[in-house]
């Protein structure tokens, strides 16, 4: 079907394109504030990490940014104090999706952003940081699900031509 409307109207982005284009445009446009407070909370969570100490909060915020457009569900749950394995893949696939869409964005800060979405806490944290670190996962997970719904079902289920008959 899709084909068939290519050949009639010349290409179209692919859905998964669109889909990433209207979270992006979503998360801009319509949850800024949100992604800023998020990020400047990343950003204290990676100065005791002697990793990701010196990582501009820009391209903490920009990696954050990038994870939650490429991430393919909703949102991911602990279990316990741990994330399930297949919610780990999901993670890991949007981690890696950035990587291909976005080779010029900064790997640790990439690498710092799935340590916290997986749920793993640096050795040695205090009792403090390990409750920010919950409260920013929780947060963030609140955060994913509306970008999804907004640039899944809001904006690419209206607009993505090939799939009107349907």
């Amino acid at each position: 079907m899709v084909d068939g409307y290519n050949r009639i109207m010349g290409s179209s982005p692919s859905f998964g394109d669109l889909v990433y284009a209207n979270k992006k445009r979503a998360i801009d446009e319509l949850f800024g504030p949100e992604l800023r407070r998020l990020g400047q909370s990343l950003a204290k969570l990676a100065g005791p990490d002697r990793n990701a100490c010196d990582l501009p909060n820009g391209e903490l915020t920009r990696a954050l940014s990038e994870v939650t457009a490429c991430l393919p569900i909703y949102r991911t749950y602990n279990h316990g104090n741990t994330v399930s394995l297949t919610e780990q893949g999901f993670v890991r696939q949007a981690v890696a999706e950035v990587r291909r869409r976005c080779p010029k964005l900064d790997g640790r800060a990439l690498d710092f952003v799935n340590q916290v979405a997986l749920g793993k806490c640096p050795e040695g944290s205090t009792a403090e940081q390990l409750e920010h670190w919950d409260r920013f996962v929780a947060q963030w997970r609140q955060f994913t699900g509306p970008v999804m719904a907004k640039g899944l079902e809001d904006t690419s289920l209206y607009s993505y031509n090939p799939l009107i008959s349907l």
